[in-house]
């Protein structure tokens, strides 16, 4: 099992699940930048949130086959993530 780190939304994950089926990672289309604030509690930025622009999407395509799998988009790929959780 391996552990990838995507490149598109930094998300971690294992593409096989603990029974042994194949996970199928696919980015959030929404980037969610959380609002800050000071140890008072004021606001010092405003949430900011927008359309991810490149998005993976391991998905098999409509016309992948199993001699030619094929994946909907690869966004900007992936890594193997060889941090220890």
């Amino acid at each position: 099992m391996s552990r990838w780190r995507c490149m598109s939304c930094q998300a971690i994950y294992h593409d096989t699940l603990p029974d042994g089926s194949r996970y199928a990672h696919t980015c959030s289309p929404e980037v969610v930048e959380h609002a800050t604030f000071d140890p008072g509690g004021k606001q010092l930025t405003p949430e900011r949130r927008y359309a991810r622009p490149i998005i993976r999407n391991e998905n098999w395509a409509a016309d992948s086959t199993e001699e030619n799998p094929r994946i909907i988009s690869e966004g900007k790929g992936r890594i193997v993530d060889l941090e220890t959780p």
